[in-house]
């Protein structure tokens, strides 16, 4: 017996929600199409959190598998209630808190035999052990009508994928083989627990306490309506931050963002003193300073202010507020608008819609608060949100994505802040992000098969977007380049915090994977193979700090989403771990990201300011470093002319710089050298034929 497997938009909205995920589940049971193997529009495949329980038991078939997706889209359906008895209903990072005790009744129904609660602890802090206190961290449990049976296990996506986070075994499971009575009480007792450090989010900052039940002992628990919470503080003000606009005008106002960080690199809590700002070491005149910024009644401990400059030049600023102090990145200042301006973005973070950072961040943040962290407590002029797809891993459905398109184009500020709407696409021939420069994009969502690829491709016919690979040469799901698609992906992401992928054996590599660099993955050895790849970086943050680590650098016209999007289309970008330094980078007058032809040696032409000393400004031509400088000053500026071009040849910019103590995340850069990337420039020796 033959089945028809064409569930394309026009066929799915000719189904009610219920029929189309029956039909799904039917398939799927019999094997003719794969779980979730669908491609549709955002406006046809319909959402699924209101289906009845037993038809998503039958969509998520397997517990084992869809353990995740489960546990997210049927939350609030599960049946008792909880709250906290005992212990702070408020707390700071990394306080030691000597005890929580938390109360789950039942309903009238109570608890079958066979089932059971599921008690997920706070990320972040204490690994729960079981125990009844005689060491730190320990957990015990005690029940009013029925007996309980206690372990200790991994979150529900660890279990799914067999991954290990960092988050760990932090989820209680107490069983019932014979039940627990109806109203019975269950008692969790959590003794000598640490705070995790981490309290990033815009609003709400609060530590969820995720009770799920299995009351009908089917296999299947569902989150109760109302988890207990408790909030949580950032600690007191440890140091400053500053990021200015690094493009300006004499006579306009450009903008400047402070924020105020505890030593976790958190918004600092009660901070009410006042920052005055001055210039620093080797900047001269011709600046009109801020007045000084008072904090007193300041949300979030981070605010915005504008500088204006009588003079062109290179400045740098400083800030001071007491004892601590902080200098700016570098600001060029023109007689003129010129053509194009450099701006700086953070293009892949994860926010709650992803399952991995819920799972195992010890912090995250939603989609709208993740833009206001970037814009405001980081001065980002552009970003976006990359939140994984895929309802099988529990991430977001069709009706998420609609609000998360609206959420992105809402932040869209042009001319002083563009935001895209975009996702990540995660499979076992590599990840890759998806970037568009409309107001809307397709629902995508699929199981990785060997074609993939193919329709990833076709889901993106007639949309305006690019697609660009990253950790694509880290031993997790490295990038298949056998499938590279050079018209949506003129540019690939070279650092992130997964680590360095500039050439094999990169040292310092900033990879926590086992394999840094896989051989025949890396950025020079596909320029090698004759892909024209410009670079980009960004944090690929999970803990609510879109920005924290790996910006791009973009030369564009104006602040705008269609701007900025042509610019990286176009190369005009570059990438930086964390450092918002000015690089000029042209070829015989051809910007960074152009191709030409030439029959005489190239020049090199660079002019370059970094917040800190430039150890090192080296050429790199068809791989190999052809020329170095080691300026140990803020600014350079010079030509090279290739004496040996007799063949055709790109050229990058690669700068390494001094460590700086203002970087945005000391976690990841105190007291570590940074680094620049440039797109490269293809030269075609006239010689060799027309390109």
């Amino acid at each position: 017996m033959q089945h028809s497997n064409n569930l394309s938009p026009s066929n799915v909205t000719e189904l009610t929600r219920r029929q189309f995920l029956m039909t799904t589940a039917a398939l799927c049971a019999q094997g003719v199409i794969r779980p979730f193997a669908i491609y549709a529009s955002s406006d046809s495949l319909p959402g699924i959190r209101s289906l009845p329980l037993a038809d998503l038991q039958k969509y998520f078939h397997n517990p084992n598998a869809h353990l995740a997706a489960y546990e997210y889209f049927t939350a609030g359906r599960g049946l008792g209630s909880a709250e906290l008895i005992g212990g702070p209903v408020s707390v700071s990072v990394g306080q030691l808190v000597p005890e929580w005790k938390l109360r789950y009744r039942a309903t009238p129904e109570g608890i079958r035999p066979g089932g059971y609660l599921r008690i997920w602890l706070p990320n972040g802090g204490s690994l729960p052990v079981l125990g009844s206190g005689e060491v730190p961290s320990s957990v015990s449990v005690s029940a009013k009508g029925g007996q309980p049976v206690t372990t200790i296990e991994a979150v529900a996506f660890s279990k799914q994928y067999g991954i290990e986070f960092k988050s760990g075994q932090r989820v209680v499971r107490v069983a019932f083989p014979d039940g627990l009575a109806p109203g019975g009480k269950v008692t969790l007792t959590w003794k000598d627990v640490k705070v995790g450090d981490l309290a990033p989010r815009w609003a709400d900052n609060r530590l969820p306490f995720r009770v799920y039940a299995d009351h009908d002992a089917d296999g299947f628990d569902e989150e109760i309506a109302a988890s207990p919470s408790v909030a949580v503080h950032s600690g007191p003000a440890d140091r400053l931050l500053m990021r200015c606009a690094s493009t300006a005008v004499v006579g306009e106002k450009t903008r400047v963002t402070v924020a105020v960080l505890d030593k976790f690199d958190n918004p600092a809590s009660g901070y009410t003193e006042t920052v005055e700002f001055g210039l620093d070491e080797g900047t001269g005149d011709g600046i009109c300073l801020p007045k000084p910024l008072a904090f007193a009644g300041v949300e979030h401990a981070c605010a915005e202010t504008a500088v204006v400059f009588t003079k062109p030049g290179i400045y740098w600023m400083r800030i001071l507020s007491g004892p601590l102090s902080a200098s700016s990145n570098p600001v060029e200042v023109f007689a003129k608008a010129p053509a194009e301006r450099l701006y700086w973005g953070d293009i892949h973070f994860h926010t709650d819609y992803s399952a991995d950072a819920r799972a195992g961040a010890n912090s995250t943040t939603d989609y709208a608060g993740a833009y206001q962290i970037g814009r405001h407590r980081y001065g980002l002029d552009f970003m976006a949100a990359t939140d994984h797809h895929s309802l099988e891993q529990g991430n977001y459905d069709s009706e998420d994505w609609k609000m998360m398109q609206q959420i992105t184009n809402e932040a869209n500020d042009p001319g002083r802040f563009a935001t895209f709407v975009a996702m990540e696409l995660s499979c076992p021939k590599g990840d890759q992000n998806i970037y568009f420069s409309g107001n809307s994009a397709p629902f995508l969502d699929h199981t990785a098969g060997t074609d993939e690829r193919k329709k990833d491709w076709a889901a993106l016919e007639g949309f305006d977007c690019f697609a660009p690979p990253h950790h694509f040469c880290q031993d997790m799901r490295p990038w298949d380049w056998s499938v590279f698609n050079a018209s949506l992906q003129p540019v690939c992401e070279v650092f992130s915090n997964h680590g360095r992928a500039e050439y094999s054996g990169n040292k310092p590599d900033y990879c926590g994977h086992e394999v840094a660099t896989l051989p025949g993955h890396t950025w020079t050895e596909q320029l090698a193979k004759d892909k024209r790849l410009g670079v980009l970086a960004s944090s690929d943050d999970h803990t609510g700090r879109p920005g924290c680590c790996g910006l791009t650098g973009v030369w564009a016209p104006a602040l705008t989403r269609e701007d900025i999007f042509r610019s990286i289309k176009n190369r005009r970008c570059y990438a930086s771990t964390d450092s918002r330094t000015i690089l000029h980078f042209s070829v015989n007058g051809h910007l960074m990201g152009e191709s030409f032809n030439a029959h005489v040696s190239p020049v090199v032409r660079i002019r370059t300011a970094s917040p800190t000393l430039i150890r090192e400004i080296a050429i790199v031509k068809n791989g190999q470093t052809v020329y170095r400088v080691e300026p140990k000053s803020r600014f350079s500026e010079w030509d090279w002319t290739d004496p040996d071009f007799h063949e055709d040849a790109y050229y990058y910019i690669r700068l390494s710089l001094a460590p700086n103590p203002d970087c945005t995340n000391r976690s990841m850069f105190a007291n570590r050298e940074e680094f620049v990337w440039s797109s490269p420039v293809w030269v075609h020796h006239l010689g060799l034929g027309k390109i």
